[in-house]
């Protein structure tokens, strides 16, 4: 989604989160957008630290979907640098796994909306 070292998302990356779009119209919930980096130092004049790069990579997707449509009021953005890996950054390949953004909907919000869909689907 992201070239290494990179908070603007490759195109491949934007056509995904424009499909993400897409799924999540189909329930008025509120989302959570959390920026995740691997272990490797950064120090570049954009970013200080990995903080900035995990931030500056959620606020991207965010600013994806909210050109594609959703509701900025229904977003928010985490930046959580390296310290959520999913697995030891013992190789380029673990770190790239750890190099992510992942987009969390929030349960309640979406629950009252879900009960709905649900009762007129089974009418």
């Amino acid at each position: 989604m992201f070239p290494v070292r990179k908070s603007r998302m490759t195109v491949v990356g934007n056509d995904l989160i424009k499909q993400v779009f897409d799924l999540l119209q189909e329930f008025n919930c509120n989302v959570k957008i959390e920026g995740h980096t691997d272990n490797s130092p950064i120090r570049t004049e954009q970013f200080i630290s990995n903080w900035e790069l995990s931030a500056a990579r959620a606020a991207e997707v965010a600013r994806v979907l909210v050109e594609a449509g959703f509701p900025s009021t229904q977003l928010s953005i985490e930046g959580f640098t390296q310290y959520r890996p999913k697995v030891p950054n013992v190789s380029r390949q673990a770190r790239a796994t750890n190099s992510r953004v992942e987009i969390v909907y929030q349960r309640g919000s979406a629950r009252k909306h879900m009960v709905d869909l649900l009762r007129r689907n089974s009418r």
